[in-house]
């Protein structure tokens, strides 16, 4: 065949795994459905967490769990994948976070981590994708943008992928597939592995994951913050906003449209921070179908990596390795090894969201915002003021004051695990997380 491998999606696992593939000798071929591969036209963190502690106990990180280090200099960042012995540089703007608060309506604050710590750090997705696509161009790998994936088929040589092109539709063939081709991958629900999964609801861009760019917001927490606002009279799920480069800051909310937005920036506690900030652009997200992630990801000759297979999203590192790891797995299938195995051990506990039990413990840790009102929050997190821990928590060490003051709340509360036993929980869910330190 033309090709030893075909890597579907450009983003930050389809590029580290054709550059990786590439240069270990393998013929590749990268397909991509924008045409600007570096271009990032919807809403993204562009955070990675390095490692954070909840209530005090043993520290853990969001998305992918294993180690990294950074090493800063004057020309570029170095990245270091320290249980996996790469690399990779980045030369865009790199701020720290040191604060993650929790607001209610009215103002009150439970911190996550105690201010000043630093948790993670923003990176530009724009110039990460650059860089690695400069890598995957030095090592003579094919590129094809604006082609989609449509699907693929095994078959007894390698596999065959359906793409459409601006000419109209076509097939193309390698030795094998890796699929990065993102959390709507249509070659995932080609092989049937979306079968088995359990869906856990719809997010799209007209009511799902909207936000604005900002300038012009005057607040301290603008800098060096990730926050999380619930106001359940507005929406459910939170609103969040966190830092871009250039004092610049993303708004958003999960689970409403862009007019609730305005009503958020309207709320008297808010609104001096957006009284003169000035809309940039309004973004979104769609994703489509929420589903459990799949722990055996792969098909015969095809292996799926990154968000393709993740539960929503592995993090922009936990991609990175997704993508160095697939490739490594397929340059053994290649030689006869099974590299497909090895790589679905790694996958299952390298990654948050595979741990098992792990949306039945974060339902409970988050389901204050499902049956509060605005003033019930705000009640809530003025019991818990300025404390650092998850809010469910906190909340739950305070149920016997709750059972005094709001007898009909507290039974509520209950009914929805906050109880007592979340107060005193060891946290089994994150002590299996483990405790890597950068």
């Amino acid at each position: 065949m033309k090709y030893d491998v075909i890597v579907a999606g450009a983003g930050p696992a389809g590029l580290m795994a054709a550059k990786t593939a590439a240069e270990d000798g393998l013929k590749v071929l990268l397909i991509e459905r924008k045409k600007n591969i570096s271009e990032i036209n919807r809403l993204c963190g562009q955070w990675t967490s390095i490692n954070f502690s909840v209530s005090g106990e043993p520290l853990k990180k969001y998305g992918y769990l294993e180690p990294i280090s950074l090493e800063v200099g004057t020309d570029e960042t170095r990245v270091h994948f320290l249980s996996l012995g790469f690399s990779i540089a980045y030369n865009g703007p790199l701020r720290p976070y040191m604060r993650w608060i929790h607001f209610s309506p009215s103002g009150y604050r439970i911190h996550r981590e105690k201010e000043g710590t630093l948790f993670g750090f923003f990176w530009e997705k724009e110039t990460l994708l650059a860089g690695l696509l400069s890598e995957v161009e030095k090592t003579g790998a094919e590129v094809l943008t604006e082609t989609a994936a449509l699907g693929a088929e095994n078959t007894p040589d390698g596999v065959k992928v359906q793409v459409r092109t601006k000419s109209g539709e076509q097939t193309l063939e390698a030795r094998r597939v890796i699929a990065a081709d993102g959390n709507s991958s249509r070659i995932v629900d080609s092989l049937g592995l979306n079968e088995k999964r359990k869906a856990l609801g719809s997010v799209d861009s007209e009511g799902g994951i909207v936000g604005y760019v900002l300038e012009g917001v005057e607040t301290e927490y603008r800098l060096n913050s990730w926050l999380q606002f619930t106001v359940p009279d507005l929406s459910r799920p939170n609103f969040w906003m966190f830092m871009l480069a250039g004092d610049r800051n993303t708004l958003g909310v999960t689970g409403g449209r862009s007019e609730v937005i305005d009503k958020f920036m309207k709320l008297p506690f808010y609104e001096p921070w957006f009284r003169n900030a000035r809309i940039v652009k309004k973004i979104a997200t769609a994703m489509g179908t929420v589903r459990t992630p799949i722990m055996e990801p792969a098909a015969g000759n095809v292996l799926v990596i990154g968000d393709a297979a993740a539960l929503i999203e592995v993090t922009n590192p936990g991609a990175i390795a997704c993508g160095y790891q697939g490739a490594k797995a397929t340059f053994k299938e290649l030689n006869g090894q099974k590299g497909y195995p090895e790589y679905i051990e790694w996958w299952q506990k390298s990654f948050e969201t595979n741990i098992p039990d792990y949306l039945k413990m974060a339902g409970r840790f988050y389901s204050l915002n499902g049956i509060c009102s605005n003033e019930e929050v705000d009640y809530l997190y003025r019991l818990a003021q300025d404390q650092v821990g998850l809010p469910a928590i906190l909340v739950a060490r305070n149920m016997e004051r709750i059972k005094t003051e709001r007898p009909e709340f507290y039974e509520r509360l209950k009914k929805a695990g906050i109880d007592e036993n979340l107060a005193e929980m060891k946290m089994d869910l994150f002590q299996a997380m483990g405790t890597n330190k950068v």
